[in-house]
């Protein structure tokens, strides 16, 4: 804390001032926030590696995704015929 005027000078040199950086809360919340980030950074950097390097589908995935298309077309027809 810095003194505003004549009077704040003298009162603050009557005392002894140690630097508290690291220890104070401020210094903390930056450490803590600053980690936080380093850390999120790193996740999303191996995150995106792994998409990238990860197989884009599984073989036969295309059959499997066409069978339930047309089981899942099916269901809607049969919803929507009327009761008798």
């Amino acid at each position: 804390m810095l003194p505003l005027d004549d009077e704040a000078k003298e009162i603050s040199g009557q005392f002894s001032w140690t630097p508290t950086q690291g220890i104070d809360e401020e210094s903390q919340r930056h450490s803590f926030y600053a980690k936080l980030g380093d850390t999120l950074i790193d996740q999303m950097t191996e995150l995106k590696v792994a998409r990238e390097t990860a197989p884009a589908a599984a073989p036969g995935m295309d059959k499997f995704m066409e069978t339930m298309l047309a089981m899942m077309a099916q269901n809607q027809q049969i919803l929507a015929a009327p009761s008798r």
